[in-house]
């Protein structure tokens, strides 16, 4: 684990695709920065617009150090932002998308986090929700969305990262070792929860409880309403049912991260998390929805450290129904 406390460079990794409506305002949020950066690496994932022109005209007017590269072919975003990081050169690393806006402290506050907490290798802090427009959805994304308490997280209280992700990843910031430690990215793993993970094995992940972002949302489409009492029952039945279809492909994926975590890095049962124990639980709990196996989730349900895994209560209960219906 790093010890110094001083922070020497700092580097920000930008993915890009189609991204020329937001641009603009994201880097020039980035260039008024009280903190500048000193190189910011954007790696373009074969945009069909003039993202990458757009692009070189602000860095070249910004005049700082900066790499601009194009993709060959389309990796994703997840290997895309894998080769953005692997080509910065700072000490620390800023996440950064192509359309938020950063408040203009960010850097500032981030990297004085690093050094006020050096066993800190990751940092990440609050976003304002807004729409396309930049108009609030929501003052808060941990509270709102993420239902996320950093006093407990900041207690050592980890189980947030095994039930999913918290780590929004234009929202962190990371010390080089963590990524060099993270190679290769398990392919299912999205590169924020896989480089949180990581860094609980180097040192501490530390939550700051400011909104220094403004995390721009995509269109919400909404179908027309039902006809009838009855038809808006069949179609809320209807849309429970895929939820949670989608919700099983959602843990099954979180599982198959989760093994590659344990596997890769070694992890045993001492570790902070206890995530052995928890990917028993998961295991079991896929298996006996799967195979609607009542007598399995009734014996999940009636071990209280198992019971203590799900994140809320009323999700045991879903698991039940499931299982039971037909």
């Amino acid at each position: 684990m790093e010890t110094d406390n001083k922070v020497n460079t700092i580097s920000v990794a930008m993915c890009t695709y189609n991204g020329s409506k937001y641009l603009s305002e994201q880097l020039d949020s980035i260039f008024r920065q009280t903190r500048q950066p000193d190189e910011i690496v954007i790696c373009d994932d074969c945009s069909k617009d003039d993202t990458k022109e757009l692009a070189k005209t602000l860095l070249n007017n910004w005049g700082g150090k900066y790499s601009l590269i194009q993709n060959e072919k389309n990796l994703g975003f997840v290997k895309n932002f894998e080769k953005a990081i692997g080509l910065c050169h700072g000490d620390v690393i800023f996440l950064s998308d192509q359309d938020d806006v950063w408040d203009k402290h960010k850097i500032d506050i981030m990297i004085q986090t690093f050094e006020k907490h050096p066993e800190s290798v990751m940092v990440f802090h609050d976003s304002e929700l807004v729409d396309q427009d930049l108009n609030m959805m929501y003052s808060s994304f941990w509270k709102d969305t993420l239902k996320f308490n950093y006093t407990t997280f900041l207690k050592h209280n980890y189980k947030k990262l095994y039930l999913g992700n918290v780590v929004q990843g234009s929202a962190c910031a990371i010390k080089k070792i963590v990524f060099t430690k993270s190679r290769p990215f398990f392919e299912k793993s999205y590169h924020d929860e896989w480089l949180a993970l990581t860094a609980l094995t180097l040192g501490e992940i530390y939550p700051i409880p400011k909104v220094l972002m403004k995390y721009r949302q995509g269109h919400n489409e909404i179908g027309g309403l039902p006809t009838s009492r009855l038809n808006k029952l069949r179609r809320t039945i209807q849309d429970l049912q895929v939820k949670y279809k989608n919700d099983l492909n959602k843990y099954q994926r979180r599982l198959d991260v989760l093994r590659a975590f344990v596997n890769q890095f070694q992890i045993k049962k001492s570790y902070k998390l206890d995530i052995v124990d928890y990917v028993k639980f998961l295991e079991k709990r896929i298996r006996s929805i799967k195979d609607k196996n009542k007598s399995q989730i009734f014996a999940v349900g009636s071990y209280k450290k198992y019971l203590d895994h799900y994140d809320f209560k009323n999700e045991y209960i879903k698991d039940c129904i499931e299982i039971f219906r037909k």
